[in-house]
């Protein structure tokens, strides 16, 4: 495998690239172009014409810019073109120009490029629509799943200019919309990604509670507004364009990411880059010239480990912003590998070790390549150490957030330590009152309603399907769906007589003193609203698309020698009759009305 990097200001400037290329079939070239001129569509249609002139028949796709990379140098502003060529891999290229139905767009694309058996796929996307960053997960997930064993890199289309046009296209025809992506195919083809993140997580774990898609409402109950007032010290107003510069990190199938918000809207939602949903656990971060670097020596050190023929690189353009000055340590870097070349993207596209694809805001990723049969080196390399000398200190506003964020942290560390002694009561994962507690308070208040003769009721819930929802989404998004539907149980049964718990697994209640049948049934109807609110997705489920909980409810007058156990035995056959009907219902029995 062989790449050349070109600079390209002319014509003139192909002539080498084209007299290499006279001793390669067209099938075994492939062109990136990295278009950094602002508002320049006739210079692509003319570039275009160039390279179909000087290499007739090769796959070529290309996206605008926000800055550009050629053998680990940053540039912006200009155009690079990479000229790979192959020994024995094939190139196949495809186009589509529609990005509304990413399943669509992805099901056509498997069905071109399937019967190729490629080992990589370099896809490029659109990067803004409507304003807004898109998210591309669903084309990823659904193209790795209908290709299986590939690995998928790439990124979105960025532009250096607020009022540029975002451009994907191939050798012959300019998009807006859909994606424009490459197949590598071949038995010697060698091939590794990995990539940077370059932030920190900072202060605790909180709790997405009310969010739909991109949008969220809440977190941990709180509006974002008052999170960002709180633990940043900032006004989120007049701070506004600089809150990209705090994303929330959060593990995706093992992977720690982040999330940053784009836009407020008026009723002080938040439009974040990818969607969160409620119970999924986050952690504000943030990222410096330090952080970065961190995080590029151990990106060095895996490249290192590699015998690279050629290295592309997709990097994020906030990565670029934040760095300033100090990118040529990126390039520093990237120096090893004697051909590099990418582009700054407004979302970066990576495959991980489990072969689950992402799409990355804010991330250096790498694609590695070679036809060399001795891609790893068999002699570990000594691990890289780069010069810090030139970082200056850390800039005011970071010091001020940081200073902010340790002073209500330790506050709030102090408080919780004060409430030591009750944490035996309490679930660690949904906060809600646990069996033990749950006992305790189910056997106080039957005494109680026995010596005031009130009606007692009692709510029992069960998860419909939710062993299956853990097969087809995981644990963690399991234990994320538990953290969602214990919040519903807070935000409804929040009188402070009421008293919601787990009662294990996916089984949830909530004791309801003094009240009355129809009260309680009032109460679960509105538990089970809430949980559909959620909108957490359950495909397989018989009850719907979504999550949803089967209830039952029972009240009664308390009797000497009434038990919990006797309660609980009486509500969780209800709960059962709900499941038997249906699944996602209310089934309620007054005893109380009924004496």
């Amino acid at each position: 495998m062989k790449s050349i990097n070109i600079l390209y200001d002319r014509e003139e400037d192909l002539f080498p690239a084209r007299e290499e290329a006279s001793s390669y079939e067209p099938e075994n070239i492939l062109i990136q172009v990295f278009y950094g001129l602002p508002g320049n569509r006739e210079g692509i249609i003319r570039l275009q014409e160039t390279l179909r002139d000087f290499f007739p028949g090769s796959p070529v796709i290309g996206a605008t810019t926000d800055g550009e990379m050629i053998n680990a140098k940053v540039k912006t502003s200009s155009i690079v073109i990479n000229i790979s060529f192959f020994k024995s891999t094939t190139v196949a290229s495809y186009l589509i120009s529609q990005n509304e139905n990413q399943e669509n767009a992805a099901g056509e694309m498997a069905a071109f490029f399937t019967p190729r058996k490629p080992k990589v796929i370099i896809v490029f996307g659109s990067g803004l629509k409507n304003i807004k960053l898109r998210n591309d997960v669903v084309f990823l997930e659904k193209l790795k799943d209908m290709m299986g064993d590939v690995i998928i890199a790439g990124g979105q289309a960025g532009t250096d200019n607020p009022d540029g046009e975002f451009c994907q296209f191939n050798e012959s025809t300019i998009i807006n919309n859909g994606y424009v992506a490459a197949a590598l195919s071949g038995e010697q083809l060698r091939v590794k990604n990995a990539f940077s993140l370059g932030w920190e997580p900072l202060g605790k774990n909180m709790t997405i509670t009310k969010a739909e898609g991109n949008r969220v409402e809440s977190i941990d109950g709180i509006s974002l507004g008052e999170i960002y007032g709180h633990y940043l010290g900032i006004d989120p107003e007049k701070y506004s364009p600089y809150l990209h510069s705090f994303p929330l990190m959060v593990n995706r199938n093992g992977i720690f990411t982040t999330v940053s918000p784009v836009s407020a809207n008026d009723d002080g939602s938040y439009d974040f880059a990818q969607p969160l949903h409620p119970g999924e656990q986050v952690r504000l971060s943030y990222s410096d010239e330090i952080t970065l670097m961190e995080s590029m020596h151990d990106l060095k050190n895996e490249m290192d480990r590699y015998k690279l023929e050629s290295l592309f690189i997709y990097s994020c353009s906030v990565r670029r912003r934040i760095l300033g000055e100090y990118i040529h340590f990126d390039e520093e870097a990237l120096a090893s590998c004697h051909s590099s070349s990418g582009f700054f993207t407004f979302g970066e596209y990576y495959t991980d070790p489990k072969g689950q694809p992402h799409s990355f805001q804010q991330t250096m990723t790498v694609l590695m390549l070679s036809e060399s049969p001795s891609f790893t080196r068999i002699t570990p390399v000594q691990k890289a150490r780069l010069s810090f000398e030139e970082l200056k200190s850390r800039k005011l506003i970071v010091q001020k957030v940081l200073k902010n964020l340790l002073t209500s942290t330790t506050k709030e560390l102090e408080s919780k330590l004060e409430e030591l002694a009750s944490l035996a009561h309490f679930d660690p994962m949904t906060e809600l009152a646990n069996r033990r507690l749950f006992d305790e308070a189910m056997e106080k208040e039957i005494k109680r309603h026995e010596r005031n003769g009130s009606p007692l009721s009692l709510i029992m819930l069960d998860v419909d399907h939710f062993k299956l929802f853990n097969d087809s989404y995981g644990h963690v998004a399991g234990d994320d769906c538990l953290r969602a539907i214990a919040f519903s149980l807070k935000i409804t049964a929040k009188r402070p007589s009421d008293l919601p718990f787990r009662y294990g697994g996916e089984e949830f209640g909530c004791i309801l003193p003094l009240t009355d049948g129809e009260g309680a049934v009032k109460i679960a109807e509105k538990i089970k609203k809430e949980i559909m609110r959620l909108k957490i997705p359950n495909k397989g489920s018989s009850a719907g698309d979504t999550v949803t909980a089967s209830i039952g409810v029972i009240t009664v007058r308390c009797r000497r020698g009434m038990t919990p156990t006797q309660l609980i035995e009486e509500c969780d056959a209800l709960l059962y009759q709900a499941k038997e009907q249906g699944r996602n219902r209310v089934v309620s029995k007054d005893l109380y009305k009924e004496e």
